[in-house]
């Protein structure tokens, strides 16, 4: 299945104050990745350092479905196998205006979500960034419980959870160690933003993980952001 939607290019995290560099991909058109090739790509994200690193995140160890499926990736890992259901695995691949394209791989098992994308462009180092995410049945407030950057794991420092950790953008954080992160989203306004989730966004079980691959601008935008705060790069550890 393909989509041709908007115009515009990815910029580089700088180009835009306060704005992730996912908020500025605007692909020229979009195609769904079969159930297998969703699959293949899962498994190989799975072997990367980058995702390896995300899921050794303290955050997972305090969810019970994303330590499950934590233990399914790297038991998989072990045996050069998928070991997940394929029907859980979703997958798009964007083509963006100047060059370069967006994979973005979701997998889901219950109320928990984990989400990948990788940028990758000719002359340039690969981008990757990965959510783990509570999305609960009847509830409009969708949770990010931990989030990785690269090689980096961004994380609430214990003791920080104070009203001065709140923030808009990365200059209201103190130090170079932090960033400002969105950490809830309202699922509304992020299905309604994704047309090609229309149909997919009357099911609440399959609403959010369409919208996750198929739009990702629309889980970056700032007016369906409920709540940021300052997280810690754990590189500078």
């Amino acid at each position: 299945m393909s989509v041709l939607s908007g115009t515009g290019s990815l910029a580089s995290p700088a180009a835009a104050e306060g704005a992730h560099w996912l908020s500025q991909v605007s692909p020229i058109s979009s195609t769904e990745l079969s159930g297998k090739q969703a699959a293949a790509a899962w498994t190989r994200l799975t072997r990367s350092q980058h995702f390896r690193h995300f899921l050794s995140s303290h955050s997972i160890d305090e969810n019970i479905m994303a330590g499950r499926m934590r233990g399914k990736m790297l038991a998989g890992v072990r045996t050069d196998s998928t070991n997940l259901p394929t029907k859980n695995i979703k997958g798009v691949r964007h083509r963006l205006k100047g060059g370069g394209q967006l994979l973005a791989l979701s997998y889901k098992e219950d109320d928990t979500l984990m989400v990948s994308y990788r940028f990758d462009k000719p002359g340039q180092e690969p981008q990757q960034f990965s959510q783990l995410i509570e999305d609960k049945d009847g509830e409009d407030l969708v949770q990010v419980l931990a989030e990785a950057e690269d090689d980096d794991i961004l994380v609430a420092p214990q003791g920080e959870f104070t009203a001065a950790s709140t923030c808009r953008r990365d200059r209201d954080c103190p130090g170079a160690c932090r960033v400002c992160r969105c950490v809830s989203y309202n699922r509304t306004c992020a299905a309604n933003c994704c047309a090609p989730c229309a149909f997919a966004c009357r099911t609440g079980w399959s609403c959010l993980g369409c919208v996750l691959v198929w739009c990702p601008v629309c889980m970056s935008l700032n007016r369906c952001c409920r709540s940021k705060r300052c997280l810690w790069r754990d590189s500078c550890a």
